[in-house]
Parts: structure tokens; sequence; C-alpha cells
């Protein structure tokens, strides 16, 4: 178990310096999270899995979970370099089919992940797919592109993230915009179906 992060500021800038044995407060789990893994699990022929950078934290425990249907799982990783394409080991030991993209040629294709995704998208054009993803709203916004959110037998969920002051739905300052009028990130997600979501 650890914690990973990417210093950005003076708040992951403080937990860099944190050493073993020190403590954290944590408040945690909040909100809402992806659907669960057995509900799809059977329904669904084709379950891909996208990650953008730092992204691919959270879907290391989702893909823990998805063990049980191997055979239907894809992996999509992306990210600006090859040194930000972390845990890759990690993943190799998982036993997943992973594809993966970097900006600047480094590693894997050239370009977006969300290319390959819309490539693997017109290789199965006609079986049912669900999506879990986290990264940058950047990608989300090419995702909902690729599969043309709403659409028929496809299911994206995406992991959204906010500052967020009270982490208990009432100061308002994780809100986003949906096709149901706002919502918080803190509470209603931060997993939120991507037709749903309005990109400003």
């Amino acid at each position: 178990m650890g914690i990973l992060y990417k210093i950005k500021g003076k708040g992951t800038e403080a937990l860099s310096c944190k050493k073993k044995g020190d403590t954290l407060t944590v408040l945690g789990p909040l909100g809402k999270g992806f659907t669960s893994v057995k509900s799809i699990g059977h329904t669904y022929p084709r379950i891909f899995v996208v990650a953008g950078g730092m992204g691919i934290a959270p879907l290391m425990f989702l893909l823990d979970s998805l063990k049980p249907y191997k055979k239907k799982v894809e992996v999509f990783y992306g990210a600006c370099t090859k040194s930000e394409l972390v845990l890759r080991s990690e993943l190799a030991k998982m036993g997943f089919p992973i594809a993966y993209a970097t900006d600047d040629c480094s590693f894997g294709l050239s370009g977006r992940i969300t290319h390959l995704l819309e490539q693997r998208k017109r290789d199965c054009e006609d079986e049912k797919v669900f999506v879990y993803s986290c990264g940058p709203e950047a990608m989300y916004r090419s995702i909902k592109n690729v599969y043309g959110l709403p659409a028929k037998g496809v299911t994206v969920e995406a992991l959204f993230e906010r500052m967020m002051g009270c982490g208990f739905g009432v100061c308002n300052s994780c809100s986003i915009i949906t096709t149901g009028g706002m919502k918080k990130v803190c509470t209603d997600g931060p997993a939120f179906d991507l037709s749903e979501i309005v990109f400003e």
C-alpha cells in the first residue's frame, strides 16, 4: 500500500517531505465510485480501462477486481512522456493486454491514448463496451468525441478531480456541470457517467 503523487503545489510538496514512520490524517473514501465490476462483468463483452498519466493510480485497484474477467479487459495508458508512465512493471504483472502512447514518441504509440482507443473502437464497432477511465479532462473530452456520447451500447465512467473545501457537499467548491444540473464531485462523484458531463 502506498500513495502515488506528483508535486504540483504546496500540498503535494509538503507530502513529498514525509518520511517512513510519519503519520497522515486522511478523510475518505468520499462520494460514489465506479459501477461495481460484478454488475457489468457478465453484461459487457468488452471492458476498456483508460488511464492518463497519474490517473493510473485508482485504476490499479479496479484492475485487481477485474481479474476474473481478464479475457474481456484491455488497458490503454497514455502520458506526455515515458517517465510519466508509472507503475508499468506492476501493470505487466497483472497480465492484461496493455497499449501505451506518449505525446513525445518516447514510448508506445506516438500521440494521444485516445487515438489508440479510436482504432480499437473500429475493431469492435458492434459490441457493447464499458469504459472505466481516469485522467485529465482533455482526455475525457476526447473519449466523449470518440464514442459520440451518449451512444447505444457504450457506457463510459470517468473519475473527476476538483478542489474540495469540505468533502461533505456543503461548500459547493467542487461543483461540476451535468445534463441534470450542477452536481458535487465529493458527494455525487467522483465517478460520473461521461455522457452526462457538460464541458464548457
